[in-house]
């Protein structure tokens, strides 16, 4: 009898072991990049102010730049048309991944919008009618003027700023040089007057 409960009690803690396995692989199936979301939840609800940068008021692109600055060290260009020459397209959103740049167009195929892709299809961005909020991309204003994802060359293996070399030029070298190519000059300027974005009604 006593030979019994042993082999029942055995069981009930083979169990026990399997299902904390299986809670810990799906918690971790889609970790979240949690530098990038505690800053952009902080930005949630700024209001929309074209060519606007600050807390006080941003638009598409001055809220994509601020994020790519301050959480991954990573300068872009001011306006979405210029920041959409300077990553890698992803064509695929199932290639997608966070942290990517996600662009939108106007009926003549121009791109007039960009957001920050998060996971399952999720962006945030600074919409002209809410403000800095997260949207969808399955939802069918979104889904038909989407255009196509971008992906940073210097976000290759990075998580944050914290854990890269924080200056462009050093970054571009390293690959430069593991690639055996030139590297090129960072083109990447502050913002200018001239370069101030005005995003149409969305």
């Amino acid at each position: 009898m006593r030979h019994i409960k042993y082999i029942i009690f055995l069981f009930c803690v083979i169990g026990l072991g399997s299902c904390s396995l299986l809670r810990n692989k799906t918690n971790t199936s889609h970790k979240q990049d949690s530098d990038l979301t505690s800053y952009y939840k902080s930005w949630l609800g700024t209001r929309y102010l074209a060519g606007g940068t600050t807390k006080d008021g941003v638009d598409c692109s001055g809220f994509v730049q601020n994020v790519y600055k301050d959480v991954y060290g990573i300068n872009l260009p001011r306006r979405s048309s210029d920041m959409e020459t300077v990553v890698n397209p992803v064509d695929s959103r199932t290639d997608l991944r966070e942290g990517d740049l996600v662009f939108f167009q106007n009926k003549s195929g121009q791109v007039n919008h960009v957001g920050i892709y998060l996971q399952q299809d999720t962006f945030v961005h600074s919409s002209t009618s809410k403000g800095v909020m997260v949207s969808n991309l399955n939802d069918n204003y979104w889904r038909d003027v989407y255009k196509h994802g971008g992906h940073h060359p210097q976000m290759q293996n990075k998580k944050s700023k914290h854990s890269i070399i924080k200056t462009p030029e050093k970054q571009t070298k390293q690959i430069a040089k593991q690639k055996e190519i030139k590297p090129k000059q960072n083109s990447n300027t502050d913002t200018q007057k001239d370069n101030i974005e005005f995003d149409v009604e969305f």
